[in-house]
């Protein structure tokens, strides 16, 4: 093996990547040098190793070689991959949604723990991903965060939890659904407000002006309502579709003179964050 492929792949890793263990490292271009990045990186104890190329032959070679993930770059963004926004790749619909399939199995395949039942992990779902993307990327919540939720369907619901397990402090459920208000309480939420009883933006700002304010619900007027929710400097994140064309107002002098920060969020990112909701699941969390 102390050849040119080698010798030049070990001066890469060894000298001028300084590959420590832990690392992550992507490899663009599995040729000889390639494969022997691969290799050396696996054995200085790299965790996430990514292998590049445009040809799937390569690609499943190197899965064999120490790649633990692979992207196929003719095929996907192989930047947004590789900084881990798989839900940002140009054909992220027509291999997950449309036909049930990831590049790379080893993004959807996860042994769960012996002990653990299985049904716990059938919260490893659409809607659990969505908040999990908006309550961990978007909204970045951390310990002592207040967060407004407003649409408690799925999605809300999963908000609620999530925000509890990362330590917000006040957690405000908005619907106008009194049944599901008090099912909130039950799964995070330390307030509730009916917006069909109440103005929900005044009762929200004058009470709590929160931190983040999360819409799950898809519409315009939601769509206002979490803007307007937040104090200043504020996060507003949209993760609620709506019908084609529609269009969501925003006070235009508040948004820039508060520096309020509206953010869309479409999920969460498997690779990443899959292990992470298992951890959920196992620690008590159940949708």
């Amino acid at each position: 093996m102390g050849g040119c492929a080698v010798f030049t792949a070990y001066g890469a890793t060894a000298h001028a990547a300084e590959i420590r263990p832990g690392d992550s490292i992507a490899v663009i271009g599995i040729g000889g040098v390639g494969c022997s990045c691969l290799q050396i990186a696996r054995a200085f104890g790299a965790s996430d190793i990514i292998a590049v190329d445009v040809q799937d032959d390569k690609l499943q070679n190197a899965l064999t070689l120490g790649a633990t993930h692979i992207v196929n770059a003719a095929k996907e963004n192989a930047v947004d991959r590789i900084r881990g926004h798989d839900d940002l790749c140009e054909d992220f619909f027509a291999y997950n949604r449309a036909k049930g399939t990831l590049y790379d199995g080893e993004t959807r395949l996860f042994l769960r723990h012996d002990d653990s039942p299985v049904y716990m992990y059938s919260m490893g779902g659409c809607a659990v991903f969505t908040a999990y993307g908006a309550t961990a990327h978007a909204a970045e919540i951390r310990p002592g965060d207040s967060i407004a939720v407003i649409g408690i369907g799925g999605v809300g619901c999963s908000c609620l939890q999530i925000a509890r397990a990362f330590g917000a402090s006040d957690i405000i459920a908005v619907d106008v659904q009194d049944d599901k208000l008090q099912n909130a309480l039950t799964l995070g939420a330390t307030h509730i407000v009916n917006a069909a009883k109440e103005n929900a933006v005044d009762r929200i700002r004058v009470g709590w002006c929160v931190d983040v304010a999360v819409e799950a619900l898809g519409k315009p007027q939601t769509f206002m309502q979490c803007t307007l929710s937040v104090k200043d400097g504020g996060k507003a994140v949209m993760i609620g579709l709506s019908q084609a064309g529609s269009v969501g107002e925003i006070d235009i002098n508040r948004l820039v003179k508060r520096k309020i920060k509206v953010i869309g969020s479409y999920g969460g990112r498997a690779r990443q964050d899959l292990p992470e909701v298992v951890k959920l699941a196992e620690s008590g969390i159940q949708v």
